[in-house]
């Protein structure tokens, strides 16, 4: 019984490491274009400014 709920356990906390993994990456992509929309914001705004 121990055995299976170490096991159990242990994928589990797999399972939680590798959606924090994800989740992770999912921020900084969602970062970046972010970043990515607010240098085109910024480039369209000093165009019309000139």
């Amino acid at each position: 019984m121990e055995k299976t709920y170490k096991e159990v356990e242990r994928k589990v906390n797999n399972a939680c490491d590798v959606a924090i993994e994800k989740a992770l990456r999912a921020r900084e992509k969602a970062e970046q274009q972010a970043e990515e929309i607010y240098n085109k914001a910024r480039e369209k705004a000093n165009e019309v400014y000139q």
